[in-house]
């Protein structure tokens, strides 16, 4: 599903789930390496209008990554206020784009980085769930709320430790 679809499923979560994701200078990518093992890199995360695109280094690991297996996952920047703020993780799967392609220049035009020729590769990320945690304004209980493709949003309520 892309994420204009999540917009459209549930529009104030994927607000929040899109300013969590900005929040940092970076996210936090989950692929899976050849051996079969996870991976954790740093990516600029970007959107437009109704799409969310990660765009990486080409000659990166996590590209070859993402080339081989396609399943993602992309956690916002972790920091001392995110836990009043919440966290947020989307997963999905990492659709390459191809240099030249319309999408490309779309992406490219939205993008604050020079695009060198072939030193860029582009996914589109197609949404299948997403997921917020935070720290409720009483401090007593954490607020996890999450969302998957094709059903209702849920949310509930655990103590803290």
């Amino acid at each position: 599903m892309l994420w204009g679809a999540f917009i459209d499923a549930a529009p104030e979560f994927a607000a929040t789930v899109r300013r969590r994701l900005e929040a940092g200078p970076y996210a936090l990518l989950g692929s899976i390496r050849a051996d079969g093992h996870p991976r954790i890199s740093g990516v600029i995360v970007t959107f437009t209008e109704r799409e969310l695109w990660l765009g990486m280094p080409s000659r990166s690991l996590k590209v070859a990554d993402l080339r081989r297996e396609p399943k993602m996952s992309l956690h916002s920047s972790v920091s001392a206020s995110a836990t009043e703020e919440g966290d947020a993780k989307v997963t999905g799967q990492a659709v390459p784009i191809p240099e030249g392609s319309a999408e490309f220049d779309v992406f490219v035009a939205a993008w604050p980085h020079e695009a060198r020729p072939g030193a860029l590769a582009l996914f589109r990320i197609e949404v299948e769930d997403a997921s917020q945690v935070r720290l409720a304004e009483t401090r007593d209980h954490h607020v996890i709320e999450s969302w998957r493709a094709g059903e209702q949003g849920t949310r509930t309520l655990r103590d803290s430790p």
